[in-house]
């Protein structure tokens, strides 16, 4: 598609357990501090974050938190599906 990907540039620096049996609540508090930018680029971008299945959304909105420290920054999510 002609897109830059970069792979490396979200890092998960906590193991966390499987979320399968936790709540919404717990699973933000979990994934919170979880990931790391690796390096701070202040350049604007627009990212796109593909998630396999949206379940509560929690490691989105981790990841996408820290995406959006830069104000100017864009985000758009992809997905695969999403548990009812």
């Amino acid at each position: 598609m002609g897109v830059p990907f970069d792979e490396g540039y979200l890092l998960q620096t906590q193991n966390t357990k499987q979320l399968a049996k936790t709540s919404s609540k717990d699973r933000s508090l979990i994934l919170k501090n979880a990931f790391q930018i690796k390096t701070k680029n202040t350049s604007p971008k627009h990212w796109l974050l593909v998630d396999d299945v949206i379940t509560t959304g929690a490691t989105l909105e981790a990841c996408g938190s820290l995406l959006l420290e830069n104000p100017e920054n864009r985000l758009s999510i992809a997905t695969f599906g999403y548990r009812i």
